[in-house]
């Protein structure tokens, strides 16, 4: 995480205070499901052909967590795949991300 830290504006924080703050996250790294809860609706994903009723209705009964995990994968699959083939959806898909996610 430190590494993460320092490549993303090294001149954030000095080592010390990077530290500080890995130190004080580690206790929750594996707890990342118990805290984590974002409830974004996602009925409209079937309409704009990200999944179907019934591997919606799937993704829907997992904990937040696993939900956003799953919804990452399939939601950047789908657009890279009408990013080539579909401007229409991919358009579509770009503003639910903008305006729901």
């Amino acid at each position: 995480m430190l590494g993460i830290i320092k490549k993303l504006n090294p001149k954030f924080m000095n080592s010390s205070e990077i530290d500080k703050i890995v130190s004080y996250l580690k206790q929750y790294k594996n707890q990342l499901s118990e805290y984590y809860n974002w409830n974004v609706n996602t009925d409209k994903l079937v309409e704009l052909k990200v999944f179907s009723k019934s591997e919606l209705e799937k993704v829907k009964s997992e904990n937040p967590f696993e939900k956003e995990i799953i919804l990452k994968k399939r939601i950047c699959l789908k657009l890279n795949d009408f990013f080539n083939n579909s401007k229409t959806d991919f358009d579509n898909l770009s503003l639910w991300i903008i305006k729901n996610w």
